[in-house]
This record gives C-alpha cells, sequence and structure tokens, in this order.
C-alpha cells in the first residue's frame, strides 16, 4: 500500500512538472511587440528573470530547463531584440542563441553634419550623442583626428564620420558607431595622406576645404573649380564669405536650415566666414570622396567669385562687379 502511495504521489508530481513545462513552453501572454535588451555577462537564468519580468516568457525554471536540454545555456547573445505577441520558448530560445538582435540599416548621404546623423539614428528609435564619445580615446587609435580633437572646440567629429550605409546594432554605444564611421573614413581617405603630407596640408585643413565643398557645390564638375576658388582666396587673405557656413552656424544655434538672409551675415559666431578670415574653426558637414579629392586636386582658374544657381549649377565671376551683377541677375 505504501508503494502505491509513493508511486501516486510521484505521478502526480510528474504530471504536475510536465504540465507546467507545457505551459511554459507555450506562447507568450504578449498583447504588442517588447523591446527587449540582454547585457553582456547575463547567465541563462538571469536573462529569463529579464524576459519574464518584461511579459515575453511565461516561467523562468521553464526557460532556463529548456535552454539548458537544448545547450543554449551559455551561447544565448547579449543585444536588444524586439519580441512579438505569441511567440512561444522554442523561437524566443533560437532568436538568443543565433544572435538575432534589432540592427539599424543607417544611411548617411554625402555632406551630413552630426546633427543630421544624430536625428536619423533617432528616427530609427536609436538615441546617440557624439558629444559623449571618448574622441581622446580614438585619437590612440586614429591618429589622424589628434589634430581636430586637439584643436577644434567640443569636436564631435564632424568631417570624419564617413558618408555611407552601415548596418549598426541597435545596442551599439556612440563610441562604437563612430569608431566604425572613423575607421571607414581611414580606409577610404588614407591613400591620400601622402599626397596631403607633400601638398604642405594638414588632414583637418583638407577636411574642412572638402566640407565647404560638399555643402557648397551640387555637381560634380564644379567641386574642383569651386576648390581653387576657397584655396586662392584663403591664399590672398580675402575672407571665404561662404553662406554655407552662416547655416551651420544658425542651426548650431537651434535655427531653422534655411539659406541665409542679409541680417544672418552679421551672426555673432565663429564660424561666419563673412566676419572671420581664414578657415571656419571645424567642419561643417561630413564630406564625401569627391568633395575631398577636389579638396586635394583642384582645378586652376581665373574666377575670385561663384554663386548657386536654384538648379544646382555655378555661375562664375573674375571681378567683384561681374559677381554682383550675377547675383543681381540670378538671386533676385
Amino acid at each position: 500500500m505504501k508503494y502505491k502511495v509513493i508511486l501516486f504521489v510521484s505521478f502526480i508530481l510528474v504530471s504536475v512538472i510536465a504540465s507546467f513545462i507545457v505551459w511554459g513552453k507555450g506562447p507568450n501572454s504578449l498583447t504588442g511587440s517588447r523591446v527587449v535588451t540582454i547585457a553582456r555577462g547575463q547567465s541563462a537564468w538571469s536573462i529569463g528573470q529579464t524576459l519574464k519580468n518584461q511579459g515575453v516568457i511565461r516561467n523562468v525554471i521553464t526557460f532556463f530547463a529548456l535552454s539548458t536540454a537544448k545547450g543554449f545555456s551559455g551561447q544565448l547573445k547579449a543585444g536588444t531584440y524586439r519580441f512579438e505577441a505569441g511567440q512561444d520558448l522554442s523561437d524566443i530560445l533560437r532568436t538568443l542563441n543565433e544572435g538575432d538582435g534589432l540592427t539599424i540599416t543607417l544611411i548617411i548621404p554625402e555632406g551630413a553634419s552630426v546633427k543630421e546623423i544624430e536625428d536619423r539614428l533617432s528616427q530609427n528609435g536609436k538615441q546617440v550623442s557624439f558629444n559623449k564619445v571618448d574622441w581622446d580615446k580614438l585619437g590612440q587609435k586614429y591618429s589622424f583626428i589628434i589634430e581636430a580633437v586637439t584643436i577644434e572646440n567640443n569636436f564631435v567629429g564632424e568631417g570624419y564620420l564617413f558618408p555611407d550605409t552601415y548596418e549598426l546594432e541597435f545596442s551599439a554605444l556612440a563610441d562604437s558607431i563612430a569608431g566604425k564611421m572613423i575607421d571607414n573614413f581611414s580606409r577610404k581617405v588614407s591613400p591620400f595622406f601622402e599626397e596631403i603630407k607633400e601638398k604642405g596640408l594638414s588632414l583637418r585643413e583638407v577636411v574642412i576645404v572638402a566640407s565647404l565643398i560638399e555643402r557648397e557645390v551640387k555637381l560634380d564638375r564644379d567641386r574642383a573649380l569651386v576648390s581653387d576658388i576657397i584655396w586662392r582666396r584663403l591664399k590672398a587673405g580675402m575672407p571665404l564669405q561662404i553662406d554655407a557656413t552662416i547655416v551651420y552656424a544658425k542651426v548650431a544655434d537651434g535655427q531653422e536650415k534655411k539659406p541665409p538672409t542679409k541680417a544672418d551675415l552679421g551672426i555673432l559666431s565663429p564660424y561666419n566666414t563673412y566676419l572671420h578670415m581664414g578657415l571656419p574653426p571645424g567642419a561643417i558637414a561630413n564630406p564625401g570622396l569627391g568633395s575631398l579629392e577636389a579638396a586635394l586636386k583642384s582645378k586652376n582658374n581665373e574666377f575670385w567669385y561663384y554663386l548657386s544657381k536654384s538648379d544646382g549649377s555655378i555661375v562664375y565671376s573674375r571681378t567683384l562687379e561681374e559677381h554682383n551683377l550675377a547675383k543681381a541677375k540670378y538671386l533676385r
């Protein structure tokens, strides 16, 4: 009789445990999607607790038991994941084991500023501030940015976040994102480093001029011509008087990105190239390879002035008088 009781109790216990496991393996009770971040170093049990707290799984014990049975307990990957309503435990474990975390496809167009890159990340639900990047530490790996980091006040990577398409982990930190873009810059631009040195220029100067060209010029045929005008005006001690620097200063001040008015030409900013001689204190955008090449390989010409028409083409002038006539004709 005693053994029959033990057998009966054991049967009930096994049945309860089996039912518990089957119930725990079933679909979750989410009513919508849930984004969950799994930190590096979390154990399978800790991950189970995180998922349970977020309503992604029903039971931690079942999660841990099944992950152990499948050999996943030490193979669950950190990252940010989106879990949907109705997902069962096996599907959740497979996702965590394969590391199918959320990623962002970030497209940076040529001429995008750091602020615009941050805005694009924000549109993907990712809040990033390049102001928080440890640029000194990145400079130890990418020595070519040391000059900009040292000279430019509050350096945020402007000019060196190379325009391209990036696949980023949703959980990636600002330092990692910046490093990926700087590394891309290094691979694309390093072939020009020796030529820059031979011409007696610094990479920082080339990047700044390239950013001016990127913002001012729409057509490839004009880049090298405008480059020559900028370099000659600098050499002659003439103010650059580039409207794009005014726009950059206005946006930095929280204003809208609009063409500058006559009143804007007196804006008090170190980026105002109407008031201040020489180059602005830093790049005003992240230039593409075409503008970087144009900054380094300018095309000799006899013009000192230029203006952009509404269709993107450029009108060149030799004298200030010609330039004023062109402004009266095309910028009514």
